[in-house]
């Protein structure tokens, strides 16, 4: 059975710590889930999922060590890298996640296009309302 000594913790800490790669000033694999959130809707680690809740507390009962030193970082992620519906209240982040993210939400988009509605949409009956 291996011993650990303090050199050998503080080794195994520093290699731990040069393996995580920084993407837009948070850890590879933290980026890669909000982005997969972002993209397809799927639902990321409890840690991640309060940081989209904005649940505080929730995030730091679920962070590890590396997610709570960057804990700051992912948030401003979360506000400026990804669609505002798509974060802050639980309810956003379900019906993100229901929609499929922004694949979905393209999809719905091409979907409302290839079947336009045959009723007078909202804006047009506004503009009329308005200026006649």
């Amino acid at each position: 059975m291996k011993t650990f000594t303090p050199t050998t913790i503080d080794e195994n800490a520093a290699l731990a710590w040069s393996r995580i790669k920084e993407h837009n000033g948070i850890p590879k694999h933290l980026k890669l889930s909000l982005d997969a959130y972002r993209e397809e809707g799927k639902v990321p680690g409890e840690f991640l999922l309060a940081c989209l809740k904005n649940d505080l507390r929730g995030a730091l009962n679920n962070a590890d060590l590396i997610s709570r030193e960057y804990l700051l970082q992912i948030r401003q992620y979360i506000y400026w890298k990804l669609p505002a519906d798509s974060h802050t209240t639980p309810e956003r982040v379900q019906a993100w996640t229901e929609l499929g993210g922004m694949k979905g939400l393209l999809a719905l988009r091409d979907e409302n296009l290839d079947n336009p509605n045959d009723d007078e949409d909202e804006a047009h009956l506004y503009s009329e309302v308005v200026f006649e």
